[in-house]
């Protein structure tokens, strides 16, 4: 929307008997997970989920084997990018701004009512939600994760009645922000979290004129300057 466009990946429902995960087909900023049957969908249409990630996540670190197996629940997924991320347009590159993944949110879920405009990076402009890729949606819902699973709450009240949610996951999700610092000081130490905050304060001066970004590492090991602190193994499979 306006200047940018934010990528995602529609899952289709599965026929029975359609593929595990890797069986989808991407082409055109669409993924078809497995056999997905646009004749599977009932009169009344698709019940349909829009799941975004946690703070510096894309759709490909993990959503993806939630979607698929969403899908073979007979849902239809929507799994996006924030602006900044992944195959989404937008710079600086990984900014993220909980104002503005919000508003991504709210495009997503406009996206996917009836008469929704879907605009999908290197999908046809213009294309409709309901009815482009054999999507009609007889009720929607919002999935989030970790700081999703605390845009999903808002998202859902903001745009409620015009927009209307049935159902929302919100897994593990961040609710307050001076609760997470206080827990952030704790687990981490006086000393990296003051590290932290002196590299946001420099992030900001630099913004204020006009340089690039101040970028600091989204996970690390335990004791590194990083948003997350995470052993060997988590480390590695944060990104899969």
């Amino acid at each position: 929307y306006g200047r940018s466009r934010m990528e995602a990946w529609l899952y289709l429902p599965k026929a029975p008997g359609g593929g595990g995960e890797g069986g989808g087909e991407e082409g055109g900023g669409v993924r078809r997970s497995g056999k997905a049957s646009v004749e599977a969908a009932t009169a009344a249409g698709h019940r349909c989920l829009i799941m975004g990630h946690g703070l510096g996540g894309q759709r490909d670190f993990g959503l993806h084997r939630y979607a698929d197996v969403l899908a073979g629940a007979g849902f239809a997924v929507l799994a996006f990018d924030y602006r900044n991320f992944g195959g989404s347009d937008g710079e600086p590159r990984n900014w993220a701004s909980p104002s503005r993944h919000l508003a991504d949110w709210g495009v997503a879920l406009a996206a996917v009512q009836p008469g929704g405009e879907l605009s999908l990076a290197r999908a046809h402009p213009g294309g409709r939600a309901n009815g482009a890729f054999g999507v009609n949606c007889s009720s929607v819902g919002l999935w989030g994760t970790s700081l999703a699973g605390g845009h999903v709450l808002v998202a859902a009240a903001r745009h409620s009645p015009e927009l209307p949610v049935s159902a929302i996951v919100s897994q593990v999700p961040h609710l307050s922000g001076p609760a997470a610092a206080r827990e952030s000081v704790v687990r981490r130490g006086l000393a990296a979290s003051l590290t932290l905050g002196v590299l946001a304060l420099h992030d900001a001066a630099r913004a204020a004129i006009g340089r690039s970004p101040a970028y600091v590492k989204l996970v690390g090991p335990p004791g590194s300057v990083a948003f997350m602190a995470l052993d060997a193994a988590e480390e590695v499979a944060y990104f899969e």
